[in-house]
């Protein structure tokens, strides 16, 4: 089998939702004609192009272009990746990201923040963790930011 390299130079307009207007990722989806791009979500609804009226279709040979241009997320437990301008956003929400624990201030990522509050967190035996909604309850409160804990009481903690 022969191949064709193809080199593409696309910036961040280029890799925008012809339907939606937002930023594309992986996987690409292209109408027919190669000419607009698609996300996930509107390619499944639309499934026709809305500005030129071909089919739309997932671009493989772009995908195998474009894998070279991507970051992965250096969070360890992330194994995602993305364009260099999607990776500074994903990086301010991915749940990988190290955190301090609202009880003991240790670092851990969010994605084992119910992990360490129930097991590991030195503070966690004085802490009625399960509840009524169960130790899950605790780290909604940390997500959602609006648990404070008094750990005044924990004076005499040893």
């Amino acid at each position: 089998m022969s191949s064709v390299e193809v080199k593409y130079e696309l910036t961040r307009d280029d890799l925008m939702c012809s339907t939606c207007y937002n930023d594309i990722q992986f996987p690409l989806f292209q109408c027919q004609k190669n000419q607009h791009f698609h996300c996930k979500v509107c390619a499944l609804i639309e499934k026709k192009c809305l500005e030129c009226g071909s089919s739309i279709r997932r671009n493989k040979g772009l995908e195998r272009q474009l894998e070279d241009q991507l970051e992965e997320c250096p969070f360890e437990g992330c194994y995602r990746s993305f364009f260099p301008w999607h990776l500074k956003e994903h990086k301010t929400k991915c749940e990988f990201k190290e955190n301090e624990c609202p009880v003991c201030f240790e670092k851990t990522s969010l994605g084992f923040m119910e992990e360490h509050i129930t097991r590991e967190c030195k503070f966690s035996k004085y802490l009625d963790v399960e509840g009524e909604s169960g130790s899950f309850d605790l780290l909604k409160r940390f997500q959602e930011s609006t648990m404070t804990i008094d750990i005044s009481d924990l004076d005499n903690y040893n």
